[in-house]
């Protein structure tokens, strides 16, 4: 939808909003000039009317649906068939009153206040009331009672809260009756599309703005006006009070009117529904609040629906004609549709279009949609057995592939069972034989490695000695050593130093198989100690005779030969 179009109707929608406020408060203003003395304020009824408690119509009980406390009268044998019955606007369970005489017989009848409604919760946010959480009122509801299905007869707002249940829940509903009401997709694109329903619906555009609306119902006769109809009694003024002493509740009439603040729309979607449902869509011939073009656009959206109009009745179908008397069915000369039909009674019997449900659901047209339904589940069926063959087929081939595998494997333990057992034996002999080799040959390496490690200790022992006694008959000679004898001594000491050195050096080559660690501290020690060695001999030429020493073969302990670990 453009935005052209949109701005358009927001533009009328709040014109027609002011202007029927205007002539609200107008009238409103009129009426107490005339009636100055008048107490213009709703006189609220302490004590319920004596009709509202009347046993014949059943049970009044409380239940927890969708979050909200709802209170329903129940009549008739829990055994059987559920039927739910929603009453429209301004009305309460009561006005299904002749109904729930009527069918507790053959059904378990369940007549509920809707939220906002008489004694059930009153949500305070406008948007509590929007469609969809209405219908999971209804569906919650059902799994309350413990049912799956149900049928649901509605009246005026109860029936557009009804069909979109129908539209959300359609498995769940055997049959669903719709009196004085339409749907919502039907009923706003009327609104915008249709003059004459515009007209009709002006109330609509008036309950959009705040706190008019409830001024002009509370100063208003308003249930005399529209439920009181000349000539019929099954309304009286007794029933009227009934209706009076909820609605006269402070605030009563501010959530019923939010239904219409809350599902109020600029723009729509009509969507074809082709569930086969028992449906019965009937209107009074008398109706006052909606037209002809609601009728057609309920045709266009549900592709099976029986649609019925009840000669001399009104809105309220359910209160108007509750007798059952004799009634004839037949098409009317004057329908626009083969769909169309008109009830004609010798005494007007509304309770006549509740049994019809059962009806419809033999028709020629429901047999061939199940036959299509069938068909369309036997493809399904046939693909499902295509799709378990192949599996089936997949599975035999994994199932064969697996038994090759058991008979290799029960081949070679065959195999395996028939080796002979003495050959086994004397393998396991030579494997523990080549062990105990093994073990044996690593204990004498490690018998061969200790005694290496003692040896080389007791070598670098006596060389500590060995050094420590030069060493101290160095200093004790030293200041002597002024002759050529002394310093042949200091010669002859300094090459037996030298000898020790490369026997300690080739000691410590032939250990090949030593510690490493071990080996780099005798080296260091071994360069510590000649370093001392060096130094003496220094301090004896230093402070000796002055007759000059004759030159000493240097033979060093190689201390920068090789690594001690390449040997």
């Amino acid at each position: 939808m453009n935005v052209i179009l949109l701005l358009k109707r927001f533009a009328i929608a709040n014109v027609l909003t002011g202007v029927y406020s205007l002539a609200t408060l107008f009238f409103i203003a009129l009426n107490y000039i005339k009636n100055p003395f008048k107490n213009w304020a709703p006189k609220v009824k302490l004590e319920p009317p004596s009709r509202l408690s009347d046993p014949k119509f059943g049970v009044h009980k409380y239940i927890k649906a969708n979050n909200v406390k709802l209170h329903y009268v129940e009549s008739g044998d829990p055994s059987r068939p559920l039927m739910i019955f929603i009453h429209g606007f301004p009305e309460f369970w009561y006005s299904w009153r002749y109904q729930l005489v009527e069918f507790q017989k053959d059904y378990w009848c369940i007549a509920i206040d809707m939220r906002g409604y008489g004694d059930s919760e009153r949500p305070e946010d406008v948007s509590s009331y929007k469609l969809p959480t209405l219908a999971e009122d209804i569906r919650d509801l059902v799994r309350q009672l413990g049912r799956e299905k149900c049928i649901i007869v509605s009246h005026d707002w109860g029936g557009l809260v009804a069909c979109r249940y129908r539209d959300l829940y359609p498995e769940t509903l055997q049959g669903l009756v719709v009196l004085g009401s339409t749907a919502h997709e039907a009923w706003a694109d009327a609104l915008w599309n249709n003059d004459e329903q515009r007209k009709m619906s002006w109330y609509v555009f008036l309950f959009r703005m705040p706190i008019v609306p409830e001024l002009m119902l509370q100063t208003t006769e308003i249930f005399e006006k529209s439920m009181l109809i000349e000539g019929k009694p099954t309304v009286d003024l007794q029933d009227i009070e009934c209706f009076k002493y909820w609605f006269s509740k402070q605030g009563a009439f501010t959530p019923p009117i939010n239904f219409y603040r809350a599902n109020f729309t600029l723009q729509v979607e009509k969507k074809v529904h082709q569930e086969n449902i028992p449906f019965l869509f009937a209107h009074g011939v008398n109706e006052r609040f909606l037209g002809q073009k609601l009728t057609e656009n309920m045709k266009e959206i549900y592709k099976f629906i029986e649609i019925t109009k009840v000669e001399d009745s009104g809105h309220f179908l359910q209160q108007e004609e509750p007798k059952r008397k004799k009634y004839e069915l037949v098409k009317s000369n004057g329908c626009r549709s083969k769909n169309e039909k008109q009830l004609i009674l010798d005494d007007p019997l509304f309770v006549y279009i509740l049994s019809a449900t059962y009806r419809m659901s033999l028709t020629i047209q429901q047999i061939i949609l199940d036959a299509k339904r069938l068909a369309g589940r036997l493809k399904e069926r046939e693909t499902e057995a295509d799709a378990l063959l192949t599996e089936t087929q997949t599975a035999y081939r994994q199932i064969s592939t697996m038994k090759q595998y058991k008979e290799e494997v029960d081949t070679l333990n065959e195999a395996s069972r028939e080796r002979p057992r003495g050959e086994l034996i004397a393998s396991i002999e030579r494997e523990s034989r080549l062990m105990r080799d093994v073990q044996r040959e690593n204990g004498e390496l490690r018998a061969a490695l200790e005694d290496h490690r003692r040896a080389l200790e007791l070598i670098m022992s006596k060389y500590r000695q060995h050094t420590e006694k030069r060493i101290w008959e160095s200093r004790i000679d030293f200041t002597s050593a002024i002759n050529e004898k002394q310093q042949e001594l200091i010669r002859q000491q300094a090459e037996r130093i030298n000898e020790m050195t490369s026997i300690m050096y080739k000691a410590v080559n032939m250990d090949a198989h030593g510690d490493t660690r071990r080996e780099e501290e005798l080296y260091q020690r071994l360069i510590t100690e000649n370093k001392g060695l060096r130094e003496m001999l220094d301090i004896s030429r230093r402070y000796g005779s002055d007759k000059p020493y004759p030159p000493m073969e240097d033979k060093d302990v190689q201390t920068d030969g090789p690594p001690l670990s390449g040997a």
